[in-house]
């Protein structure tokens, strides 16, 4: 909830956002200003369509900013309104409270508006009603100005919209959409959501650079979840990202701890700070994708960044192929120093291909089109032949171990058609796991790997010297 008595006590920061909310519904507002105000706050003009002519309806605002107190709007502290819109030639009258009315000051209003003897319509928006009008994608930013802490900081506020499946969420400053293909509920998104923004928070980047969350779809059919992001950077500055750079780092298009796929549309947004028009969440970035925002379509993209997207997509797949080879290879080539024995053969893990199983078609064609082993996924292997075995078993009581990552070794006995020879089982396999516990996603999971690779590297190295 937003918090009212962040505004200051003397009642001005209270006009202040009243007429900035009105100016933003696109009436015109005119302020009396600091002192006496001869009963009136702001005078608001406002311009109706009628069925033959339009006409024009003048407002007379009084604003009651009691929030710090926490009364109401008592009857004795009101002007005589009648006589106050008559001298200012307003027809309607609105009293704005960051508390609420009395019930005497909400009767006195009724009476004034059915009071058959003049023409003037008396109504009242309190605390509850100020708080609906900003929680919306066109005034949030408003809030944001005038209730920094509590608009930045406070928990989960969900907003029905008409459609059953659809909801406005306000988290953490974060303004967005969230909706269902098919459900009704939303709160079991919400542990999920809340895990993935910290994910999304600890990114780095310059000054001036963030990251908006504009809404989540979430194919309760399919088991999937869509954001979608907008990168936003000065105008005057480069982004430091392309859109698959943070793809990339939360993880699009694998399964996280929740059991669900995570899709990301992420779209660079460039924007001038200091115009008029601009706001971190103004209306623009919302608007205009709502049937992306419902159904889970991907929003166009600027030809203008296909490039740079192609780039950054290459050089990803050129960095993951480097990440997931180099460690590997470097434990390759230790073992290759080792006196008297030689590495026959040697896998890396596929814990890079994992995600390519959530497609529903049949795994053994996947395999096969990526040329992989189908149980290397959480492993290395390399078989090896030992011409010395007991200097082996030394070296192998060197390697470091643990539960997190480990090794098994294996010894092989070959049995021929012309019997058994003990005197030439000199052939071993090592097995190098990570355990799945440990794996939150394809690239945590590498990253142990590669880190398990070193030790064991450096721990041959120290050996062979």
């Amino acid at each position: 909830m937003l918090d009212f008595k962040e505004l200051s006590e003397d009642g001005l920061e209270l006009e202040q956002l009243i007429r900035e909310l009105l100016f933003n519904k696109g009436l015109r507002v005119y302020w009396s200003g600091k002192g006496p105000d001869a009963g009136k706050d702001l005078i608001c003009i406002e311009e109706l369509e009628g069925s033959f002519l339009p006409s024009i309806k003048t407002w007379l605002i009084q604003c009651k900013h009691k929030a710090h107190s926490g009364a109401s709007v008592g009857i004795g502290e009101l002007d005589d309104i009648v006589d106050s819109c008559t001298q200012h030639n307003a027809t309607g009258y609105l009293l704005v409270t960051s508390t609420q009315p009395s019930s005497k000051v909400i009767e006195r209003l009724d009476g004034i508006s059915k009071n058959p003897s003049n023409n003037i319509t008396a109504t009242y928006w309190d605390a509850v009603k100020i708080e609906r009008l900003l929680t919306t994608p066109k005034h949030w930013r408003i809030a944001q100005r005038f209730f920094p802490i509590s608009a930045n900081e406070a928990g989960w506020q969900l907003y029905a919209t008409e459609k059953p499946n659809h909801w406005i969420v306000n988290f953490k400053g974060y303004y967005f959409h969230l909706s269902n293909r098919i459900g009704s509920r939303c709160e079991y998104h919400l542990n999920s959501i809340s895990e993935r923004i910290s994910e999304i928070e600890k990114l780095e980047f310059p000054k001036k650079h963030f990251i908006r969350i504009r809404a989540i779809y979430f194919d309760d059919k399919n088991g999937n979840y869509i954001w979608f992001l907008d990168y936003m950077h000065p105008h005057d500055q480069r982004p430091v990202y392309a859109a698959p750079d943070i793809k990339e780092y939360l993880g699009d298009g694998y399964v996280q701890d929740d059991g669900q796929f995570y899709n990301y549309d992420v779209k660079v947004q460039q924007y001038l700070e200091h115009s008029d028009h601009y706001d971190p969440d103004h209306n623009d970035y919302y608007t205009d994708y709502i049937r992306n925002f419902t159904s889970g379509l991907e929003r166009e993209r600027d030809w203008k960044i296909w490039d740079a997207d192609h780039k950054a997509e290459k050089r990803i797949d050129e960095y993951n192929e480097d990440r997931a080879s180099n460690s590997f290879n470097k434990l390759c080539e230790a073992l290759s120093l080792v006196p008297n024995i030689r590495v026959a053969r040697a896998v890396n893990s596929s814990i890079e291909h994992l995600d390519k199983f959530c497609f529903l078609r049949n795994w053994y064609e996947i395999i096969k089109d990526l040329n992989i082993e189908n149980d290397r996924f959480f492993s290395a292997w390399f078989f090896i032949e030992v011409y010395d075995e007991k200097e082996f078993i030394n070296l192998i009581n060197k390697l470091p171990f643990g539960v997190e990552a480990h090794f098994r070794l294996t010894k092989f006995y070959i049995v021929t058609p012309a019997g058994y020879d003990g005197d030439e089982d000199n052939l071993f396999e090592i097995t190098i796991s990570i355990h799945p516990a440990f794996v939150t996603n394809k690239f945590v999971g590498r990253d142990l790997l590669n880190k398990y690779f070193e030790e064991l590297t450096q721990a041959i190295h120290e050996y062979v010297e």
